[in-house]
């Protein structure tokens, strides 16, 4: 019995040490490393959603400037007037060479 106890120790010792439950519970005991951790992934996870949305949002832009240049019909002239927004926007609100936005 003793012996079936030792070893379903032994194994369950294996099983912790697999998971990495000893380096996990050293982290909670220690609230600074774990502040620390924590903040440099919230700030990685911050700069990678930064980094991620601005890479998508020149994309973008960059695909409606290309639908512009192709002289659609209706997307062109919506495109043109958000780019046109875009641009007033961006220098402080003197409009472009297309004019000013259209008012409400």
């Amino acid at each position: 019995m003793l012996a079936g106890i030792l070893h379903r120790l032994d194994e369950l010792t294996w099983r912790w040490e697999r998971i990495s439950i000893g380096e996990y519970l050293a982290l909670f005991r220690d609230p600074g490393r774990l502040f620390w951790m924590n903040f440099l992934a919230g700030v990685a996870r911050g700069l990678g959603a930064a980094v991620g949305f601005t890479l998508l949002g020149a994309l973008v832009l960059l695909a409606l400037q290309r639908a512009v240049e192709l002289n659609l019909p209706y997307i062109g002239s919506l495109v043109a007037d958000l780019l046109r927004i875009v641009r007033t926007e961006l220098d402080g609100g003197t409009p472009g060479p297309g004019g000013a936005p259209p008012g409400p």
